[in-house]
């Protein structure tokens, strides 16, 4: 759905017209966008440091190791990484 990096960013993911995906995509925080497309090659790590992020939508989110202090709120509690989750 979304990768995040970068430093001091504040977020807020909505589904589009309020209808919920019917199939799961990621929001992959501390990571980029695959260098020559989606599935052409992997995604890579990168520092995502002091994101404050509302995620409103169903989707899961997926929380690399370059994330730093990171303030992730969520309806829906799906996650893995280690991020502060109010």
């Amino acid at each position: 759905m979304i990768t995040v990096q970068g430093k001091d960013n504040k977020l807020i993911l909505r589904p589009y017209e309020g209808e919920n995906r019917l199939q799961p995509l990621p929001i992959l925080i501390g990571f980029t966008h695959p260098e020559h497309g989606e599935a052409m090659s992997p995604y890579s790590e990168a520092p995502c440091i002091n994101l404050h992020l509302i995620n409103e939508t169903t989707m899961p989110i997926i929380i690399g190791e370059k994330a730093k202090n990171c303030i992730v709120e969520t309806k829906e509690n799906k996650y893995t990484g280690n991020v502060i989750v109010k």
